[in-house]
Order: structure tokens, then sequence, then C-alpha cells
């Protein structure tokens, strides 16, 4: 497990560097583990035929103007670290990573936008962001989130001109992850 846990680490710390350099690549929009990544705001009547995830029964939908790069990471992440998590845990480890996209959209949110987000929005992201062990806990059940579907366009303002930022806040929630792995391997 050791081993493991190490070649991973390796790996995470390779694609850090890669990112900070700006080699990413570009993937699908990603959605499943009840997470959706996309560019736009979807309906449930917008959904394809057969799509899973739909939007009406998703935890977290993460909107940005990086899909694609934020979709390449997560399988990335999903390669280097399938090893980790379970056919139920997996729903801990991808809302984790969807919770630190939303996070930092919203910790690069210009004032004026944010105080233009609606109760519900405000009140939704403060369950979100404020406790995150909370509500991405590291357990064998899947996340819950009170509010299914929630969207939040605005936080797309927080994105950046580049997806650098948002792709290294992933990457260091993954290395969190890990290091529970390795904590929980340790007794």
């Amino acid at each position: 497990m050791e081993d493991l846990i190490q070649n991973s680490q390796g790996k995470l710390t390779n694609l850090l560097q890669q990112i900070e350099k700006g080699q990413f690549k570009k993937a699908r929009e990603w959605g499943g583990a009840d997470v959706i990544i996309t560019t736009t705001p979807l309906q449930p009547s917008q959904s394809e035929q057969n799509f899973y995830p739909d939007p009406a029964t998703s935890n977290i939908i993460v909107i940005t103007r990086h899909a694609q790069c934020l979709s390449w990471l997560f399988c990335q992440l999903g390669s280097i670290l399938g090893w980790s998590y379970d056919s139920l845990t997996k729903y801990a480890f991808f809302s984790s990573l969807a919770i630190a996209a939303l996070r930092y959209q919203y910790e690069h949110l210009h004032l004026d936008v944010k105080e233009s987000l609606t109760n519900q929005e405000q009140e939704i992201l403060s369950k979100i962001l404020a406790n995150p062990e909370e509500i991405a806990a590291y357990q064998s059940q899947p996340v819950i989130i009170s509010h299914f579907g929630v969207q939040i366009p605005a936080l797309m303002a927080g994105d950046g001109t580049q997806p650098q930022g948002i792709l290294l806040a992933v990457v260091h929630e993954a290395e969190k992850w890990l290091t529970q792995i390795n904590q929980a391997t340790e007794y």
C-alpha cells in the first residue's frame, strides 16, 4: 500500500508541475458520481437521451468556462487515484474535487458579484464551502447535499482567464484525499 501511495503522490506532483507550466489538455464535459462539469447551466429537459447524470438529481454542478480542462483533470485524477475509492466512496472523492472547484470560483469572485447572489445561492454556498469536511467527508457513504441540482452560474465570474488556478485547487484537494488514505493506513 505504501508503494501505491508514493507512486500516486509522485504522479500528483508531476501533474501539478505540468499544470503550472500550462501543459494540460481538454476533454469532453465530465459527469459522474453525482457531479457535472459544464460550461452552461443545464436543465433536465436539455440533457441528452440516456445522459447520466441528470442535472435534476446531481448533487454538485460546476459551471466553468474551463469545463473541458477541468474535465480532463477529473479523468486524470480518477486514473491516478482510482485505486483509493470504491463504488460508494467515489461520491466523496469526486464531490470533494467539485467542491474545491466551487470554492476556488467563490474565493475569486469580485465583491459586487458576491453581493448579487440570491439568498438561496448564498445559503447553499455557505453550506458547501463553510465546512467541506462535513459535506465531503471521506467516508464510505455517498455525499448528500440538501439542494440537488442547484446551479450557480454567477460563480463562473471567479474562473479567471486561465484554467491553471482552478485546476491547481482541485489537484491540491486530491492531495488531501491521498493524505487521508495514507493516515488511515498508518493505523
